[in-house]
């Protein structure tokens, strides 16, 4: 008896242990690095040829006349973003939110060109913990939805008015977009795309802990979530996406490698049924994980031009 108690004890202390080197390794910011210059060998080469892609459109994209926004968080951090505005500014633009690890930049450089050509500007915001942004824990959404309601705000307050605004979101960004539009935001949002969004923080951190880290999912991801909860101020399924989208008022296209396994394709699909507004779902053949647009441009770019026809800024 009295060993049984001690190998209880003593697996309980590893699961905490690993509870908590789980959310250091994966909750906290780490440096940001540019895309080409931390890929590992381990790559798909799709990848790696997009992430290389990408560098050239960053370092054409910053020769563009640019401003530094700035805006405070609620929670008194300070988030910072890049704003591209076109020759003819008109009040339309497209705010844009990355994915986990990645900057405004480094992720919609290669799609700037897509906006900026039709008179869209672009506001590419770093998430908390990221980038030039402040703060140390990683948001995957939750609060992350209050810091773009703060962002579309501010938009309205520089542009005016009369601008139009999509949301356009990739991975996390993705869910971020889906979790914002849940929420009262300006009127001046017309629209959403999700690109390759989880459902939840809990769906997508169960999918890795197993896939990763060949770990049980219980008990060592509801510890992590509650230590998040302490440290980060939200539980892994507060942060869910699919309640959160059911809440949408706006138009939405959603984007889904079908080959994506680090976001389960499936998961578009419960997002997309869960959503009571007019949309539109694109599943593209192929792509793997945040690689749509690398994978099929013609296709993609077709979608949200439809979907910028519907609100008006096509």
């Amino acid at each position: 008896m009295k060993i049984a108690i001690i190998a209880l004890a003593v697996l309980a202390v590893l699961c905490v242990a690993v509870a908590v080197l789980l959310f250091e390794l994966m909750l906290t910011r780490k440096p940001t690095t540019e895309p080409g210059e931390d890929d590992e060998k381990k790559e798909s080469s799709a990848w790696l040829t997009y992430r290389r892609h990408a560098l050239v459109c960053k370092r054409a994209l910053l020769e563009r006349p640019h401003e530094r926004w700035e805006v405070e968080a609620l929670d008194g951090l300070k988030l910072r973003a890049y704003y591209f505005p076109t020759e003819r500014p008109d009040g339309r633009v497209a705010l844009c939110v990355h994915g986990y690890r990645s900057t405004g930049l480094n992720e919609f450089a290669a799609f700037a060109r897509f906006y900026l050509d039709r008179g869209v500007g672009l506001l590419l915001v770093d998430n908390r913990a990221h980038g030039e942004s402040d703060g140390r824990i990683v948001g995957f959404g939750w609060p992350d939805r209050l810091d773009v309601r703060r962002w579309c705000e501010e938009a309205v307050a520089r542009l005016g008015p009369a601008c139009r605004i999509l949301l356009h979101g990739v991975s996390m960004g993705a869910a971020t977009v889906m979790m914002a539009a849940g929420e009262e935001l300006p009127a001046q949002v017309r629209g959403v795309v999700a690109d390759c969004g989880y459902t939840s923080a809990w769906d997508e951190f169960s999918t890795q802990i197993r896939r990763m880290f060949h770990l049980p999912v219980y008990p060592i991801l509801p510890i992590a979530s509650a230590i998040c909860r302490l440290r980060g101020g939200y539980g892994f399924k507060q942060c869910s996406a699919l309640r959160q989208v059911a809440r949408a008022k706006v138009p939405f296209l959603f984007v889904h490698g079908g080959e994506d396994t680090f976001v389960p394709t499936e998961m578009v699909h419960r997002l997309y049924a869960a959503c009571p507004t007019d949309k539109e779902l694109l599943v593209v053949p192929g792509a793997a994980h945040a690689l749509s647009y690398h994978t099929d441009p013609v296709s993609y770019e077709a979608a949200v031009v439809r979907l910028m026809q519907k609100i008006g800024m096509a």
